[in-house]
């Protein structure tokens, strides 16, 4: 594995029994950027259901990348899985991220924190703090920034997300969606 490839895990679960899986855990600088759960056959209740997370390698040296099934309301009957090991290896200069590929998670530019504030403008309930992005060239520019979030409620809770936006040339930044990250 390279410093910003993408690395996608699923698994078959099936619905209605309430099992789950869930990274238990991640060491290494790995990020899991997605996790969401797609119906293998439409309408029907209880059938089986692929559950997807779509992890990035975020620097070079090893990595490991545990899984565990499980039920919300049974923790005591979880099944671990096998730690998955990694060696991740420094993205070279030959290595640029072609069009359509996702860059590595990098540090802010004036330019990524302006994109950000246009398209956040008018958000509430929520502040989101950007850290990190990665960027996609299509036909504009599709990021995505890694925040913490901390909602406007009492006390000091945040948590984080990835916060989806797009810029076309020559028009507004547009807010695509955001993801809380669960660790």
């Amino acid at each position: 594995m390279k410093v910003g490839e993408i690395y996608t895990i699923e698994r078959i679960v099936m619905g209605g029994t309430g099992y789950r899986y869930a990274p238990v855990r991640l060491t290494g600088e790995v990020a899991l950027l997605d996790s969401e759960i797609l119906p293998i056959e439409t309408g029907k209740y209880g059938a089986p259901e692929v559950q997807r997370f779509t992890f990035q390698f975020l620097r070079p040296g090893k990595a490991e990348i545990q899984l565990a099934r499980f039920r919300s309301f049974d923790l005591d009957d979880a099944i671990y899985e096998e730690v998955l090991p990694f060696h991740v290896e420094s993205a070279g200069d030959l290595d640029a991220v072609s069009c359509g590929g996702w860059s590595p998670f990098q540090k802010l530019t004036p330019e990524d924190q302006s994109i950000f504030e246009e398209a956040m403008k008018g958000l509430v309930g929520v502040s989101y703090t950007p850290e990190r992005v990665s960027k996609q060239i299509v036909k504009g520019v599709n990021y995505r920034f890694f925040c913490y979030g901390r909602p406007a409620t009492q006390g000091d809770h945040s948590f984080p997300a990835i916060v989806k936006i797009y810029a076309a040339p020559g028009a507004q930044a547009q807010l695509v969606g955001i993801q809380r990250v669960v660790l």
